[in-house]
């Protein structure tokens, strides 16, 4: 079972903090949340398993979180085969909702500049043609 932050980025009031999962047989993980040791669930939600054609599982987990000044937070994926594995965060490993939001637009936009520019290539071309 391999774990780890998403995104290196600066510390802000709301944040968004998220866990990859990856790797583990059979399909049953439990996460749970800690802020300065004391688990902490209340806005945490994460994606369905996600199987890999070799029928290895992963999963995102992820944390909406207020910032507090001197705040520990960590992550702890429990399998049964595994011994569970912890994952901390500190001032260098929070990812933000907005910066999130630019990064899954961007490649959108960037998906959407790749198919028109093989697109319209060959409609050119093929009117040539005819």
């Amino acid at each position: 079972m391999n774990t780890s932050p998403l995104k290196n980025g600066p510390l802000q009031p709301l944040s968004l903090l998220v866990y990859h999962v990856t790797d583990f047989y059979p399909g049953h993980i439990k996460p749970h949340w800690f802020l300065n040791g004391q688990e902490e669930n209340s806005w945490s939600m994460s994606t369905n398993l996600i199987c890999n054609k070799d029928w290895i599982f992963q999963i995102l987990v992820m944390l909406a979180m207020t910032l507090q000044q001197g705040d520990g937070w960590a992550c702890q994926a429990e399998h049964p085969l595994d011994d569970p594995v912890t994952v901390e965060w500190s001032e260098g490993t929070l990812i933000l909702p907005r910066e999130m939001l630019a990064r899954i637009s961007g490649f959108v936009l960037g998906l959407i500049f790749l198919v028109v520019g093989i697109l319209v290539p060959m409609r050119i071309k093929k009117s040539k043609k005819t």
